[in-house]
């Protein structure tokens, strides 16, 4: 049986990476499920003209092209709620970029979750805005060495993690990501670290 890996979602979470990471879970035969933080079921991304811009540069990873056949949609429909999941669940958990995470503040389901995820060392994908969960929970080790889009680092920081300016960062069973322009090196490293295990 395959593994599976959970993506947890909220509103407003970017859409091409999150779609883009999808895809790439599958290519590698895991089986990825959505994971709504929001008490719901069904969620909107966020496509704003900068985003239609970025997807327009060069038709990042297909996607452009995915979306405007309708191939991947805009929104998500989740198959979980995080307060219906387990450690036991998932061999790996993956949130995307997005002010999205913002909503995440007020799941406690979610950061008992990757409180526990943490514990057990099971990988932990966090892409742009997704390292910003560093600063509003108390799930990880102080002193962690961590990059993340550059809007977030003050808060990362102020909760004693060493914020760098890289496009990935490898601590523990944390895998970090400044931008969706960084992910290819982010994704081959996470899915590698991921299939080793």
């Amino acid at each position: 049986m395959g593994k599976k890996i959970g993506i947890f979602i909220a509103d407003t979470m970017n859409v091409v990476d999150t779609w883009y990471a999808y895809n790439r879970f599958m290519e590698e035969g895991w089986t990825p499920y959505f994971v709504g933080t929001q008490g719901k079921y069904h969620y909107s991304a966020n496509i704003s003209n900068q985003n239609w811009q970025n997807w327009n540069q060069g038709n990042v990873h297909g996607m452009h092209n995915m979306l405007a056949s309708g191939s991947i949609q805009p929104d998500w429909t989740v198959q979980y709620l995080a307060e219906q999941i387990s450690v036991d669940d998932f061999d790996a958990v993956y949130v995307g970029d997005g002010y999205g995470v913002d909503h995440f503040m007020g799941s406690e389901a979610t950061a008992t979750f990757f409180k526990n995820f943490f514990k057990i060392d099971k990988p932990i994908g966090l892409l742009g805005r997704a390292p910003h969960m560093l600063s509003f929970s108390d799930w990880t080790t102080k002193n962690m060495t961590v990059t993340s889009h550059p809007s977030v680092r003050n808060f990362i920081a102020e909760k004693g993690h060493e914020w760098v300016d890289k496009g990935f960062v490898a601590n523990n069973n944390i895998f970090t990501c400044r931008s969706w322009w960084d992910s290819p090196e982010f994704f081959k490293n996470f899915l590698t670290y991921c299939l080793k295990r």
